[in-house]
């Protein structure tokens, strides 16, 4: 799999701060986001492969995220994210790729991307 740029939106900072950890030990290029705005602003001045969102964000949500990203910026595909244990009502979620379970390993990303990537070759 070649190498991927990853947007993390999380609101909350303690989470940011593990997830840094995970990631900063992984081979994926990555930035965070705290809000659907911010990640929106980012997405206009870099491409990123995937945006990884968490779907209870302040505002705009990231199920309504997922939806303008695919609108503004289709090449990059969206995966959501949660705490809450809502696998089925998000695995197929418009404008989605699927769907991970809190906390977001870096293994639990690759896996899903291989899977889509597959699926999608």
């Amino acid at each position: 799999m070649k190498s991927c740029t990853l947007l993390i939106v999380e609101d909350d900072l303690s989470t940011r701060k593990w997830e840094e950890v995970y990631f900063n030990e992984s081979d994926f290029t990555f930035a965070f986001a705290s809000t659907a705005k911010e990640a929106l602003e980012k997405l206009e001045k870099k491409n990123y492969d995937y945006v990884i969102t968490d779907v209870m964000l302040p505002i705009t949500t990231g199920l309504d995220l997922a939806h303008l990203v695919a609108e503004g910026h289709p090449q990059t595909k969206v995966i959501l994210c949660s705490a809450i244990s809502e696998f089925d009502a998000y695995k197929n979620y418009p404008d989605t790729i699927g769907y991970i379970e809190k906390p977001i390993y870096p293994y639990k990303v690759l896996e899903l991307i291989e899977e889509y990537e597959v699926a999608h070759a």
